[in-house]
């Protein structure tokens, strides 16, 4: 492991100036008076050591125009992503997912930090939570706040239509969309979406259940949000890497009848519930 120290060897450096600690790889300093000093941050693996020189500026006020700057960068708003619109039937657990939002100076990763509205009023706190909607169109509103309480919105609408069944099937389908005939439930080159990501209650696909017509070319295109994925079909020989950030398309044939687990291969993510079903149908 790598340990960090000052150029005194300890934790804790005082000089005229300046008064700082260390904890972990973190350092906090404390001015004492105004002046400018260099310090040196040390960093070993027991085998070689490297060093690298901070110089810090300690003024006796910050002017009123840059009252918001703060260890010597001015703060920028963060930026809100609420994801895409998201359509779905009653019932469904519905993800709304902030994971896309961002901020130059990092975002906290409190539960306050991320705001869920509905009609102005709080529906839930962070950055990814799971509601249910009765038939209707929902407008949702997402509002991220950074350190210094500046804030951004997004807004997406949740849209949630009427559970029918395609005759000779039990899937689910929506009539204004879809006509049911020996192809549905999907087209030839249709595309599904999926996210990738962890939150605190576990490792998740943002699509849990795909149902599809036996001989379709099917598209998944699958996004990782956060964290390291991959997309792992074995029944069809199907392992890929999700790079972050990276929308990655899987294509194939769908040439077995029955259900399919697909899943994320990383260790312990399958079983922190990271996976799906793919059902083949007639």
């Amino acid at each position: 492991p790598l340990t960090f120290s000052f150029e005194n060897n300890e934790k804790r450096i005082l000089t005229s100036l300046l008064e700082c600690s260390m904890l972990e790889n973190a350092v906090r300093c404390k001015g004492l008076k105004e002046g400018e000093e260099i310090i040196k941050i040390i960093v070993s693996d027991s085998v070689n050591k490297a060093e690298e020189s901070i110089e810090i500026n300690v003024l006796r006020e910050l002017p009123y125009s840059n009252a918001k700057i703060i260890a010597g960068s001015s703060n920028t708003a963060p930026v809100a992503d609420a994801g895409s619109d998201i359509t779905g039937i009653p019932g469904q657990k519905i993800i709304l997912d902030a994971s896309k939002s961002y901020d130059k100076e990092g975002l906290l990763s409190t539960q306050e930090t991320y705001k869920w509205y509905q009609n102005n009023e709080l529906i839930g706190s962070g950055k990814n939570i799971e509601k249910t909607f009765s038939i209707g169109n929902y407008n949702i509103k997402l509002v991220v706040k950074d350190s210094e309480n500046v804030i951004s919105e997004d807004e997406i609408n949740v849209i949630i239509k009427e559970k029918l069944s395609c005759k000779n099937t039990k899937t689910t389908y929506y009539p204004e969309d879809t006509i049911c005939n020996n192809k549905w439930p999907i087209k030839e080159g249709s595309e599904f979406k999926i996210n990738s990501f962890y939150d605190d209650t576990g490792v998740w696909f943002s699509l849990k259940e795909i149902i599809i017509k036996k001989g379709d070319i099917v598209k998944i295109e699958v996004t990782n949000i956060k964290g390291i994925h991959d997309f792992v079909i074995d029944e069809y020989n199907i392992s890929q890497e999700t790079p972050l950030n990276v929308p990655t398309t899987i294509q194939f044939k769908a040439d077995k009848v029955g259900e399919f687990i697909y899943y994320c291969s990383k260790p312990g993510h399958r079983q922190k519930g990271q996976w799906g079903t793919l059902k083949v149908v007639e």
